[in-house]
């Protein structure tokens, strides 16, 4: 099984939120056949700005229809050292960036 480490933005589709976005529909597209053909997937998500309550924790770890999402606000999305922490817990083998704004967070990788 190989583990695919996804950057993306939320909401998620199935999310229960009051709209939904094209960046965190173009996540779930890329996240649904990769968990469908058996692959062990975290994804890495943005919230996109003013979506969710403000009492909503900087970082939430979801683990939810086969696969887990770290949630994070925008400070921790943009933080080198955490999302080094979690890439290097994850160990993948191949990350993957299913929106432009993800690819800042990911390029900072070492």
């Amino acid at each position: 099984m190989t583990r695919i480490l996804i950057f993306g933005l939320c909401p998620l589709p199935f999310e229960n939120t009051s709209k939904n976005y094209g960046p965190g529909i173009r996540a779930w597209q890329f996240i649904q056949p990769i968990i469908d053909a058996g692959h062990d997937v975290t994804l890495i998500a943005g919230r996109i700005p003013f979506i969710y309550p403000p009492e909503t924790p900087p970082e939430m770890r979801i683990v939810d229809r086969g696969f887990t999402t770290y949630h994070l606000a925008d400070s921790l999305f943009h933080d080198p050292q955490r999302i080094q922490e979690i890439h290097d817990r994850f160990d993948p083998d191949c990350i993957l960036c299913a929106t432009i704004f993800a690819t800042p967070p990911a390029a900072a990788l070492t």
